[in-house]
């Protein structure tokens, strides 16, 4: 929208002397002695065409950028919590430590069977070299090598299912630490030491607020306004009269039942303070 102003200076010289007439004398003579008005000044500028922009204002929350309800892999009692609400931990610091000392007993059980498994297959394989030995000489009927082959096939696949017990039971026993998924502030923490937790248990509140995500909602008779890489000022009514840069990151796939798009702003970390 464009706006055109004119401006026309006006300047006062003085008073207009008294109007001619059936006055006294007196009167007459006192208008004439009285001291004229001093000039007015007027500051004139040159008026041009510009742009009027177009404000959109619109409301919105705060989100972290990642938000994750923390829970255990395994299932034990709680012995130690390793932090508190409100502190930063690294990716991969531990949060958690679980008793997994029926894990551990049940990892040695797992490995005793699968070197025993192993023990079976090499002694399966030698007797499949000495059956297809003998059954090339004629010496053993089809049927004989073929059930020896049979056994060596199942010692292969007894080492194979040991094997992956031992894995998974080894599993159970590392995950018997709980760590950060990413690098954040701990939001929340919902577990004490000696309490028993399962796989599927928030145990924390996990949030990583670099960089913060800004939500608007956006009505659908200004959607065609906004656009991705556009940047945006923002306000938060805790600090009245400070802005912060912000650039629209997403937008919205589809416009809800509430006739809005939703879109997704990042904010810049130099612009907080």
């Amino acid at each position: 929208m464009l706006a055109r102003l004119l401006l026309v200076p006006v300047v006062f010289i003085g008073a207009l002397g008294g109007a001619t007439g059936c006055k006294k004398p007196a009167a007459s003579d006192a208008a004439k002695k009285a001291a004229p008005a001093a000039p007015v000044k007027v500051v004139t500028v040159t008026a041009t065409e510009a742009p009027t922009p177009d404000v959109l204002t619109l409301t919105g929350i705060v989100v972290a950028d990642q938000r994750s309800e923390v829970t255990a892999d395994t299932q034990g009692k709680v012995v130690a919590v390793m932090v508190e609400r409100g502190q930063r931990v690294r990716m991969g610091d531990p949060m958690i430590r679980l008793d997994v000392r029926n894990a551990a007993l049940s990892a040695r059980e797992a490995r005793a069977n699968l070197e025993s498994a192993r023990a079976q297959k090499r002694l399966a394989e030698e007797e499949c070299k000495r059956a297809k030995s003998l059954f090339d000489k004629g010496a053993i009927t089809r049927s004989e090598f073929d059930r020896q082959n049979t056994q060596c096939t199942s010692a292969l696949q007894s080492v194979s299912a040991a094997e992956a017990r031992t894995e998974m039971i080894a599993k159970s026993v590392n995950d018997g630490v709980v760590r950060a998924p990413f690098e954040g502030e701990v939001a929340e923490r919902m577990v004490s030491p000696g309490e028993w937790v399962a796989p599927g248990r928030a145990l924390f509140t996990l949030v990583d607020d670099d960089p913060l995500r800004i939500e608007l909602s956006v009505p659908e008779i200004a959607v065609s306004a906004v656009r991705e890489g556009q940047g945006i000022e923002l306000r938060a009514v805790a600090r009245p009269g400070v802005y912060y840069k912000a650039t629209i990151s997403r937008l919205g796939a589809e416009i809800g039942k509430t006739r809005s798009l939703i879109v997704e702003a990042k904010v810049d970390p130099q612009a907080i303070p």
